[in-house]
Protein backbone atom coordinates (compact mmCIF):
# COMPACT_ATOMS: atom_id res chain seq x y z
CA UNK A 1 0.00 0.00 0.00
CA UNK A 2 1.38 3.43 -0.98
CA UNK A 3 1.31 5.73 2.08
CA UNK A 4 1.88 9.47 2.53
CA UNK A 5 2.12 11.56 5.70
CA UNK A 6 1.02 15.12 6.47
CA UNK A 7 2.45 17.13 9.36
CA UNK A 8 -0.12 19.64 10.64
CA UNK A 9 2.24 22.09 12.35
CA UNK A 10 1.10 25.40 10.87
CA UNK A 11 4.67 26.77 10.87
CA UNK A 12 5.32 24.36 7.98
CA UNK A 13 2.48 22.08 6.87
CA UNK A 14 4.46 19.27 5.23
CA UNK A 15 3.52 16.39 2.94
CA UNK A 16 5.94 13.45 2.63
CA UNK A 17 5.97 10.10 0.84
CA UNK A 18 8.58 7.51 -0.12
CA UNK A 19 11.07 8.96 2.36
CA UNK A 20 11.10 12.50 0.97
CA UNK A 21 9.25 15.80 1.37
CA UNK A 22 6.83 16.51 -1.47
CA UNK A 23 5.39 19.87 -0.41
CA UNK A 24 5.62 22.33 2.48
CA UNK A 25 3.88 25.62 3.22
CA UNK A 26 2.93 27.66 6.29
CA UNK A 27 -0.65 27.60 7.52
CA UNK A 28 -1.50 30.97 5.99
CA UNK A 29 -4.45 31.77 3.76
CA UNK A 30 -5.86 34.75 1.90
CA UNK A 31 -8.97 35.15 -0.25
CA UNK A 32 -10.01 34.17 -2.78
CA UNK A 33 -7.84 31.04 -2.46
CA UNK A 34 -4.15 31.69 -1.87
CA UNK A 35 -2.15 29.66 0.65
CA UNK A 36 1.35 29.45 2.09
CA UNK A 37 4.13 32.02 2.13
CA UNK A 38 2.97 33.60 -1.13
CA UNK A 39 0.02 35.29 0.58
CA UNK A 40 2.34 37.72 2.34
CA UNK A 41 3.22 39.17 -1.05
CA UNK A 42 -0.29 39.50 -2.46
CA UNK A 43 -2.67 40.83 0.20
CA UNK A 44 -2.96 42.15 3.75
CA UNK A 45 -6.07 40.02 4.46
CA UNK A 46 -4.25 36.98 5.82
CA UNK A 47 -5.57 34.25 8.12
CA UNK A 48 -2.97 32.65 10.40
CA UNK A 49 -5.24 31.24 13.14
CA UNK A 50 -7.33 28.65 11.32
CA UNK A 51 -5.15 25.68 12.32
CA UNK A 52 -4.50 26.86 15.88
CA UNK A 53 -8.17 27.72 16.54
CA UNK A 54 -9.84 25.13 14.30
CA UNK A 55 -13.63 25.24 14.75
CA UNK A 56 -16.78 25.58 12.65
CA UNK A 57 -18.12 28.70 14.38
CA UNK A 58 -18.80 31.66 12.07
CA UNK A 59 -15.97 34.16 11.76
CA UNK A 60 -16.73 37.68 13.06
CA UNK A 61 -16.27 38.82 9.49
CA UNK A 62 -16.23 36.50 6.48
CA UNK A 63 -12.85 36.17 4.75
CA UNK A 64 -13.72 36.03 1.07
CA UNK A 65 -15.58 32.74 0.43
CA UNK A 66 -14.73 31.35 3.87
CA UNK A 67 -17.18 31.64 6.75
CA UNK A 68 -15.25 29.72 9.43
CA UNK A 69 -11.80 28.41 10.30
CA UNK A 70 -13.03 24.99 9.19
CA UNK A 71 -13.73 26.36 5.69
CA UNK A 72 -10.15 27.64 5.42
CA UNK A 73 -8.62 24.40 6.73
CA UNK A 74 -10.65 22.31 4.29
CA UNK A 75 -9.58 24.51 1.38
CA UNK A 76 -5.90 24.20 2.34
CA UNK A 77 -6.28 20.44 2.79
CA UNK A 78 -7.70 20.19 -0.71
CA UNK A 79 -4.41 21.57 -2.02
CA UNK A 80 -2.50 18.78 -0.29
CA UNK A 81 -4.97 16.21 -1.61
CA UNK A 82 -4.08 17.37 -5.13
CA UNK A 83 -0.36 17.00 -4.30
CA UNK A 84 -0.61 13.33 -3.23
CA UNK A 85 1.58 11.03 -5.32
CA UNK A 86 -0.19 8.88 -7.94
CA UNK A 87 -1.58 5.68 -6.50
CA UNK A 88 -1.48 6.89 -2.87
CA UNK A 89 -4.01 4.81 -0.95
CA UNK A 90 -3.43 5.95 2.63
CA UNK A 91 -2.49 9.11 4.52
CA UNK A 92 -1.19 9.41 8.09
CA UNK A 93 -1.60 12.81 9.80
CA UNK A 94 0.82 14.05 12.48
CA UNK A 95 -1.45 16.23 14.63
CA UNK A 96 -0.59 18.93 17.21
CA UNK A 97 -0.81 18.10 20.90
CA UNK A 98 -2.98 21.14 21.67
CA UNK A 99 -5.97 19.95 19.64
CA UNK A 100 -9.01 18.92 21.65
CA UNK A 101 -11.06 15.81 20.92
CA UNK A 102 -13.62 17.99 19.18
CA UNK A 103 -10.94 19.51 16.94
CA UNK A 104 -9.63 16.05 16.09
CA UNK A 105 -13.13 14.92 15.16
CA UNK A 106 -13.70 18.04 13.07
CA UNK A 107 -10.40 17.44 11.26
CA UNK A 108 -11.42 13.86 10.42
CA UNK A 109 -14.53 15.15 8.66
CA UNK A 110 -12.68 17.94 6.87
CA UNK A 111 -9.97 15.55 5.65
CA UNK A 112 -12.62 13.20 4.24
CA UNK A 113 -14.45 16.04 2.50
CA UNK A 114 -11.14 17.30 1.05
CA UNK A 115 -10.54 13.89 -0.55
CA UNK A 116 -7.68 12.75 1.69
CA UNK A 117 -7.45 8.95 2.28
CA UNK A 118 -6.86 9.38 6.03
CA UNK A 119 -5.84 6.10 7.70
CA UNK A 120 -3.94 7.20 10.82
CA UNK A 121 -3.57 9.89 13.50
CA UNK A 122 -0.21 10.31 15.23
CA UNK A 123 1.04 12.79 17.80
CA UNK A 124 3.48 15.00 15.90
CA UNK A 125 6.12 15.18 18.66
CA UNK A 126 6.20 11.37 18.72
CA UNK A 127 6.46 11.33 14.93
CA UNK A 128 9.48 13.66 14.94
CA UNK A 129 11.27 11.69 17.71
CA UNK A 130 13.02 9.00 15.67
CA UNK A 131 16.27 8.54 17.62
CA UNK A 132 16.59 7.68 21.34
CA UNK A 133 19.11 9.25 23.72
CA UNK A 134 20.00 6.38 26.10
CA UNK A 135 20.84 7.49 29.62
CA UNK A 136 19.78 11.09 29.02
CA UNK A 137 16.56 13.08 29.13
CA UNK A 138 15.08 13.73 25.68
CA UNK A 139 13.06 16.85 24.97
CA UNK A 140 11.62 18.45 21.88
CA UNK A 141 10.87 22.11 21.14
CA UNK A 142 7.89 22.66 18.84
CA UNK A 143 7.51 26.02 17.13
CA UNK A 144 4.20 27.03 15.55
CA UNK A 145 3.01 30.27 13.99
CA UNK A 146 1.43 31.49 17.23
CA UNK A 147 3.11 29.64 20.12
CA UNK A 148 5.66 27.01 21.09
CA UNK A 149 5.74 23.87 23.21
CA UNK A 150 8.35 22.02 25.20
CA UNK A 151 7.61 18.29 25.01
CA UNK A 152 9.25 15.55 27.04
CA UNK A 153 9.83 12.42 24.97
CA UNK A 154 9.48 9.21 26.96
CA UNK A 155 11.99 6.44 26.16
CA UNK A 156 10.60 3.08 27.23
CA UNK A 157 10.67 -0.45 25.81
CA UNK A 158 12.20 0.61 22.50
CA UNK A 159 9.51 3.16 21.67
CA UNK A 160 9.12 6.94 21.72
CA UNK A 161 6.18 8.33 23.63
CA UNK A 162 4.79 11.77 24.32
CA UNK A 163 5.25 12.88 27.90
CA UNK A 164 4.47 16.20 29.57
CA UNK A 165 3.74 19.17 27.29
CA UNK A 166 4.24 22.80 28.31
CA UNK A 167 3.07 25.52 25.91
CA UNK A 168 4.48 29.07 25.72
CA UNK A 169 2.59 32.03 24.26
CA UNK A 170 5.72 34.21 24.42
CA UNK A 171 7.59 32.21 21.78
CA UNK A 172 6.34 31.63 18.23
CA UNK A 173 7.53 31.76 14.64
CA UNK A 174 5.53 34.91 14.00
CA UNK A 175 6.90 36.61 17.14
CA UNK A 176 10.49 35.86 16.11
CA UNK A 177 9.86 37.10 12.58
CA UNK A 178 8.18 40.24 13.91
CA UNK A 179 11.15 41.00 16.19
CA UNK A 180 13.51 40.72 13.20
CA UNK A 181 11.21 42.81 10.98
CA UNK A 182 11.11 45.57 13.60
CA UNK A 183 14.91 45.52 13.96
CA UNK A 184 15.38 45.75 10.18
CA UNK A 185 12.78 48.51 9.86
CA UNK A 186 14.58 50.48 12.58
CA UNK A 187 17.80 50.15 10.56
CA UNK A 188 16.04 51.69 7.53
CA UNK A 189 14.71 54.49 9.71
CA UNK A 190 18.19 55.30 11.00
CA UNK A 191 19.73 55.20 7.53
CA UNK A 192 17.10 56.90 5.36
CA UNK A 193 14.12 57.93 7.53
CA UNK A 194 12.08 55.33 5.63
CA UNK A 195 9.87 52.94 7.59
CA UNK A 196 8.86 49.95 5.40
CA UNK A 197 6.22 48.90 7.95
CA UNK A 198 3.96 51.86 7.23
CA UNK A 199 2.76 50.69 3.84
CA UNK A 200 1.56 47.23 2.80
CA UNK A 201 3.65 46.92 -0.41
CA UNK A 202 6.91 47.92 1.30
CA UNK A 203 6.23 45.65 4.28
CA UNK A 204 5.59 42.74 1.92
CA UNK A 205 8.90 43.50 0.22
CA UNK A 206 10.59 43.50 3.63
CA UNK A 207 9.03 40.12 4.48
CA UNK A 208 10.02 38.70 1.12
CA UNK A 209 13.65 39.80 1.55
CA UNK A 210 14.04 38.95 5.26
CA UNK A 211 14.91 35.21 4.90
CA UNK A 212 17.76 35.99 2.49
CA UNK A 213 19.11 38.75 4.72
CA UNK A 214 19.01 36.50 7.79
CA UNK A 215 20.84 33.76 5.89
CA UNK A 216 23.55 36.21 4.82
CA UNK A 217 24.01 37.41 8.42
CA UNK A 218 24.91 33.88 9.46
CA UNK A 219 28.20 34.16 7.57
CA UNK A 220 28.92 37.87 7.97
CA UNK A 221 28.39 40.34 10.80
CA UNK A 222 27.20 43.26 8.64
CA UNK A 223 25.12 43.48 5.49
CA UNK A 224 24.03 46.28 3.12
CA UNK A 225 20.42 45.90 1.96
CA UNK A 226 17.90 47.88 -0.04
CA UNK A 227 14.15 48.13 -0.68
CA UNK A 228 12.60 49.65 -3.79
CA UNK A 229 9.42 51.57 -3.14
CA UNK A 230 7.42 53.95 -5.37
CA UNK A 231 10.33 54.58 -7.68
CA UNK A 232 12.85 55.14 -4.91
CA UNK A 233 15.55 52.87 -3.56
CA UNK A 234 16.19 52.95 0.18
CA UNK A 235 19.29 51.51 1.82
CA UNK A 236 20.19 50.27 5.31
CA UNK A 237 23.11 48.65 7.07
CA UNK A 238 22.10 45.54 9.01
CA UNK A 239 24.25 43.94 11.67
CA UNK A 240 23.78 40.56 13.29
CA UNK A 241 24.28 42.07 16.76
CA UNK A 242 21.15 44.24 16.50
CA UNK A 243 19.09 41.20 15.48
CA UNK A 244 20.48 39.14 18.37
CA UNK A 245 19.53 42.00 20.69
CA UNK A 246 16.01 42.08 19.23
CA UNK A 247 15.64 38.37 20.00
CA UNK A 248 17.28 38.53 23.43
CA UNK A 249 14.07 38.44 25.48
CA UNK A 250 12.54 35.20 24.11
CA UNK A 251 16.01 33.61 24.01
CA UNK A 252 16.61 34.38 27.67
CA UNK A 253 13.15 33.15 28.71
CA UNK A 254 13.75 29.87 26.90
CA UNK A 255 17.21 29.50 28.42
CA UNK A 256 15.83 30.07 31.91
CA UNK A 257 13.12 27.47 31.34
CA UNK A 258 15.63 24.85 30.17
CA UNK A 259 18.21 25.36 32.94
CA UNK A 260 16.49 23.32 35.67
CA UNK A 261 15.73 20.44 33.28
CA UNK A 262 19.34 19.41 32.65
CA UNK A 263 20.17 16.61 35.09
CA UNK A 264 23.61 15.26 36.00
CA UNK A 265 23.44 12.71 33.17
CA UNK A 266 22.73 15.44 30.62
CA UNK A 267 19.81 16.17 28.33
CA UNK A 268 19.08 16.42 24.61
CA UNK A 269 16.84 19.06 23.05
CA UNK A 270 15.57 18.52 19.52
CA UNK A 271 14.73 21.85 17.85
CA UNK A 272 13.01 22.61 14.52
CA UNK A 273 15.17 23.70 11.61
CA UNK A 274 13.32 27.06 11.46
CA UNK A 275 15.05 28.09 14.69
CA UNK A 276 18.44 28.10 12.97
CA UNK A 277 17.32 31.00 10.76
CA UNK A 278 17.32 33.48 13.67
CA UNK A 279 20.70 34.93 14.71
CA UNK A 280 21.95 33.80 18.10
CA UNK A 281 19.15 31.34 18.90
CA UNK A 282 21.08 28.09 18.51
CA UNK A 283 24.29 29.58 19.91
CA UNK A 284 22.49 30.56 23.13
CA UNK A 285 20.98 27.09 23.50
CA UNK A 286 24.27 25.33 22.79
CA UNK A 287 25.93 27.37 25.54
CA UNK A 288 23.61 25.81 28.13
CA UNK A 289 25.60 23.49 30.44
CA UNK A 290 24.38 19.90 30.37
CA UNK A 291 22.45 20.23 27.10
CA UNK A 292 23.08 18.83 23.64
CA UNK A 293 21.11 20.62 20.92
CA UNK A 294 20.03 18.57 17.89
CA UNK A 295 18.46 20.30 14.88
CA UNK A 296 15.73 18.21 13.28
CA UNK A 297 15.77 17.71 9.53
CA UNK A 298 13.19 19.62 7.44
CA UNK A 299 9.90 17.73 7.48
CA UNK A 300 11.00 15.55 10.42
CA UNK A 301 7.48 14.90 11.75
CA UNK A 302 6.03 14.07 8.31
CA UNK A 303 8.93 11.76 7.48
CA UNK A 304 8.74 10.13 10.93
CA UNK A 305 4.97 9.62 10.61
CA UNK A 306 5.55 7.36 7.61
CA UNK A 307 6.59 4.60 10.02
CA UNK A 308 3.03 4.33 11.40
CA UNK A 309 1.21 1.41 9.74
CA UNK A 310 -2.06 2.72 8.23
CA UNK A 311 -5.35 1.33 9.50
CA UNK A 312 -7.67 -0.62 7.27
CA UNK A 313 -10.12 1.36 5.16
CA UNK A 314 -13.19 2.28 7.20
CA UNK A 315 -11.62 1.29 10.54
CA UNK A 316 -12.04 3.74 13.46
CA UNK A 317 -8.98 5.92 14.10
CA UNK A 318 -7.41 6.50 17.51
CA UNK A 319 -4.64 8.99 18.27
CA UNK A 320 -1.29 7.16 18.55
CA UNK A 321 1.20 8.64 21.04
CA UNK A 322 3.80 5.81 21.11
CA UNK A 323 5.88 4.55 18.21
CA UNK A 324 9.06 2.44 17.82
CA UNK A 325 12.29 4.28 17.03
CA UNK A 326 13.51 3.98 13.47
CA UNK A 327 16.90 5.69 13.69
CA UNK A 328 20.23 5.09 15.46
CA UNK A 329 20.65 6.27 19.03
CA UNK A 330 22.04 9.74 19.67
CA UNK A 331 25.56 9.17 20.93
CA UNK A 332 26.62 11.19 23.98
CA UNK A 333 29.03 14.02 23.35
CA UNK A 334 32.70 13.14 23.83
CA UNK A 335 33.87 13.23 27.43
CA UNK A 336 31.90 13.31 30.68
CA UNK A 337 28.96 15.67 31.13
CA UNK A 338 30.28 18.96 32.48
CA UNK A 339 29.36 19.68 36.08
CA UNK A 340 26.72 22.36 36.12
CA UNK A 341 28.36 25.34 37.83
CA UNK A 342 26.54 27.66 40.17
CA UNK A 343 27.69 31.10 41.35
CA UNK A 344 29.74 31.39 44.52
CA UNK A 345 29.42 35.17 45.03
CA UNK A 346 26.92 37.98 44.49
CA UNK A 347 28.44 41.37 43.60
CA UNK A 348 26.89 44.73 44.42
CA UNK A 349 28.99 47.80 43.75
CA UNK A 350 32.43 47.16 45.22
CA UNK A 351 31.26 44.37 47.54
CA UNK A 352 31.11 40.60 46.98
CA UNK A 353 28.91 38.39 49.17
CA UNK A 354 29.72 34.68 49.46
CA UNK A 355 26.83 32.35 48.70
CA UNK A 356 27.52 29.36 50.91
CA UNK A 357 24.16 27.62 50.53
CA UNK A 358 22.73 28.80 53.84
CA UNK A 359 20.36 31.25 52.23
CA UNK A 360 20.81 34.87 51.20
CA UNK A 361 18.01 37.44 51.47
CA UNK A 362 17.69 40.72 49.53
CA UNK A 363 15.27 43.47 50.51
CA UNK A 364 14.78 46.63 52.56
CA UNK A 365 14.77 44.70 55.87
CA UNK A 366 16.72 41.75 57.26
CA UNK A 367 15.80 39.72 60.31
CA UNK A 368 18.17 39.76 63.26
CA UNK A 369 21.25 37.73 62.34
CA UNK A 370 20.01 37.05 58.81
CA UNK A 371 22.62 36.94 56.06
CA UNK A 372 21.87 39.05 53.03
CA UNK A 373 21.87 42.43 51.32
CA UNK A 374 19.87 45.31 52.72
CA UNK A 375 18.98 47.98 50.19
CA UNK A 376 17.65 51.48 50.86
CA UNK A 377 13.96 51.45 51.82
CA UNK A 378 13.50 54.58 49.68
CA UNK A 379 14.09 52.52 46.51
CA UNK A 380 10.78 52.32 44.66
CA UNK A 381 9.51 48.86 43.76
CA UNK A 382 11.42 47.17 46.61
CA UNK A 383 9.78 44.85 49.13
CA UNK A 384 11.00 44.21 52.67
CA UNK A 385 11.86 40.63 51.75
CA UNK A 386 12.14 41.04 48.01
CA UNK A 387 13.91 37.84 46.93
CA UNK A 388 16.23 35.16 48.24
CA UNK A 389 19.01 32.92 46.94
CA UNK A 390 19.28 29.36 48.21
CA UNK A 391 21.02 26.16 47.12
CA UNK A 392 18.58 23.32 46.43
CA UNK A 393 19.59 19.92 44.99
CA UNK A 394 22.99 21.26 43.98
CA UNK A 395 21.60 24.31 42.14
CA UNK A 396 21.42 27.94 43.22
CA UNK A 397 17.83 29.21 42.92
CA UNK A 398 16.45 32.72 42.94
CA UNK A 399 13.02 32.94 44.63
CA UNK A 400 10.92 36.06 44.12
CA UNK A 401 8.81 37.04 47.15
CA UNK A 402 7.92 40.60 46.12
CA UNK A 403 4.81 42.39 44.95
CA UNK A 404 6.80 44.20 42.28
CA UNK A 405 8.78 41.45 40.57
CA UNK A 406 12.42 40.52 40.17
CA UNK A 407 14.15 40.27 36.82
CA UNK A 408 16.90 37.88 35.80
CA UNK A 409 18.87 39.04 32.75
CA UNK A 410 15.95 41.32 31.91
CA UNK A 411 13.28 38.61 32.21
CA UNK A 412 10.71 38.65 35.03
CA UNK A 413 11.11 35.63 37.31
CA UNK A 414 7.99 33.53 37.67
CA UNK A 415 8.33 32.02 41.16
CA UNK A 416 11.91 30.72 40.98
CA UNK A 417 14.80 30.51 38.50
CA UNK A 418 18.10 28.62 38.35
CA UNK A 419 21.17 30.88 38.52
CA UNK A 420 24.43 30.59 36.60
CA UNK A 421 27.69 32.58 36.73
CA UNK A 422 27.39 35.78 34.71
CA UNK A 423 23.69 36.27 35.47
CA UNK A 424 22.37 39.71 36.39
CA UNK A 425 19.54 40.29 38.89
CA UNK A 426 17.56 43.53 38.56
CA UNK A 427 15.10 44.85 41.13
CA UNK A 428 13.55 48.19 42.11
CA UNK A 429 13.05 51.37 40.09
CA UNK A 430 15.39 52.70 38.83
CA UNK A 431 16.75 49.17 38.67
CA UNK A 432 19.52 48.06 41.01
CA UNK A 433 21.66 45.41 39.32
CA UNK A 434 23.42 42.58 41.13
CA UNK A 435 25.93 40.31 39.38
CA UNK A 436 26.60 36.65 40.03
CA UNK A 437 30.12 35.27 39.64
CA UNK A 438 32.00 32.05 40.36
CA UNK A 439 35.26 32.01 42.28
CA UNK A 440 38.05 29.90 40.77
CA UNK A 441 41.00 28.26 42.47
CA UNK A 442 44.63 28.41 41.38
CA UNK A 443 44.11 25.51 38.97
CA UNK A 444 41.20 27.26 37.26
CA UNK A 445 38.58 25.04 38.94
CA UNK A 446 35.85 26.21 41.24
CA UNK A 447 36.81 25.74 44.90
Amino acid sequence: MSTAALDLNDAALTLAANGRVLASEPGLAAPPGSFGASVWHTTALVSSRHWRDLDDAPLPCALGPWRSHADIVQAQLAGFAAALPPGCEALVAAVPSYWSERQLGLFLGLARDAGLPLRGLLDRATAAARRPAPGRELWQLELTLRDAALVRILQQDGVAGRGAVERFDWLSLQALERACIDAVADAFLRSSRFDPRHDAPSERELRRSLPGWLEALHVRERLSCAIEYRGGRFHAELDAGSLRAALALPVERLVQRLRPLALAAGAVLQVPEQLAAFPGMLAALRALPGWEIVTLEPGAAALGALRLPPAAAGAPLALVTRLPWDGPALEPQAGPVAKLPHPTHLCFGDKAFRLDGGGFCIGSELAAGEYGLRLAASLRGLSRRHCSLVVEDGQLLLHDHSRYGTRLNGVKVEGAAVLRPGDRIQLGEPAVELRLVMEEGRDGAAP
